[in-house]
């Protein structure tokens, strides 16, 4: 089904909003830093939540962050339309992804400095389409403090669990009122 690196964003697991009642969030139900902030792929039979958990990237407010879109050319290709709340980013690049292994076919030619980069006026955008058997290079500036929700807009996507949050910055940046009312309490 519809994943963000094999993993899939288990939405029943979320009790509290993110950003108001951080405190209360079940940390058992985080996936591995380690998928989002490096691109790796989860292995089922590895993962000790069988990848299904949620998924969130870490990042710190004033990064520069990059992300490949990867859609492999599979059975029935699909284009999924991606949206990022919270942020704008800009498109730096597409192209084409071999069958085989595309994340490291990627991570090979972005580490040998052959992914071409339009840093000269590239389209801006809030959601876009992947292109199946292809890869976008996305770019934010992460100025926007708070939990930031990045999914596919085909609504069944969203509920097998194509998501996926980004975390900018911490509490402290946050601009939450003293009294905001709470989940679960009266």
């Amino acid at each position: 089904g519809a994943n963000v690196n094999n993993m899939l964003f288990d939405l029943k697991t979320l009790t509290t909003p993110l950003l108001a009642q951080e405190e209360d969030q079940n940390q058992a139900a985080l996936c591995d830093a380690s998928y989002a902030e490096e691109g790796l792929i989860c292995n089922p039979s590895l993962d000790k939540h069988s990848c299904a958990c949620q998924n969130i990237l870490n990042v710190k407010t004033g990064d520069v962050v990059e992300m490949f879109l990867i859609n492999p050319d599979l059975e029935v290709p699909i284009a999924h339309p991606i949206h990022l709340h919270g942020y704008f980013f800009n498109v730096l690049g597409s192209g084409s992804i071999p069958a085989e292994n595309p994340m490291a076919f990627i991570r090979q030619k972005n580490e040998e400095g052959n992914i071409e980069r339009n840093l000269d006026n590239p389209p801006r955008k809030d959601s876009i389409q992947t292109i199946p058997g292809g890869y976008l290079l996305i770019r934010f500036y992460a100025d926007n403090p708070g939990y930031w929700l990045m999914h596919c807009h085909i609504s069944f996507d969203v509920i097998e669990g194509q998501v996926m949050v980004v975390k900018v910055g911490d509490r402290s940046e946050w601009d939450i009122p003293e009294d905001f009312p709470e989940c679960g309490t009266k």
